[in-house]
């Protein structure tokens, strides 16, 4: 990634190679800013998206842990950490949709139904996210169950955040014509969508 990806800075990788049968990256040291302020909702669309937009080598990017803890401030912006589960993909909300509910179940210990509100209502972070990368935000719900579904025994302590997330959003599925999202999800396909797209 030469150190960014779009805004974001990415530690430069200085060394890679087995280790114990795990890949180990040993990258350059980051410089830390004197700023405690939290990373906002709008500082994640943003990474998100820069993410999903990729760079012109790779091009789409998913993190796969976006979160709080893996932004840190620098005095030159955010930087990104902590990339075992990333991967060359198109997967446009996976990123959005696990700062969301990782910050949602986690951090600020809210309902599930803010969560859903901020990645699927007209307006919402998740519209604007989609929007931006030309996809049709009418698709937020089943890319948001598509997350939910990969990621559903992610962590014991979101787990039942994320089954009743699950349970607000399948209704959607079923009350909303589906559009299609112009996408792949790395080769998974979600038969409850193809569904409805017939």
């Amino acid at each position: 990634l030469d150190g960014t990806v779009g805004s974001i800075a990415v530690p430069r990788v200085r060394w890679h190679g087995a280790w114990m049968d795990h890949l180990v990256l040993a990258t350059e040291a980051i410089t830390l800013a004197d700023s405690t302020r939290d990373v906002s909702l709008e500082e994640a669309v943003d990474a998100s998206t820069t993410l999903s937009l990729g760079s012109s080598t790779l091009g789409p990017l998913v993190h796969g842990d976006l979160s709080a803890w893996n932004l840190l401030r620098t005095p030159h912006g955010l930087a990104l950490v902590d990339w075992e589960e990333a991967r060359i993909a198109r997967e446009p909300l996976f990123d959005l949709a696990h700062f969301v509910v990782c910050s949602c179940a986690l951090v600020w210990r809210d309902k599930p139904q803010r969560a859903l509100t901020l990645l699927t209502a007209p307006g919402s972070l998740g519209w604007r996210h989609l929007s931006a990368l030309d996809l049709d935000p009418l698709s937020a719900p089943a890319l948001l169950q598509n997350y939910l579904e990969r990621t559903w025994t992610h962590t014991e302590t979101s787990w039942e955040f994320r089954k009743a997330l699950l349970h607000l959003v399948e209704p959607m599925l079923a009350d909303v014509p589906h559009r299609g999202a112009g996408f792949a999800t790395a080769g998974i396909q979600d038969e409850r969508a193809a569904e409805a797209r017939r």
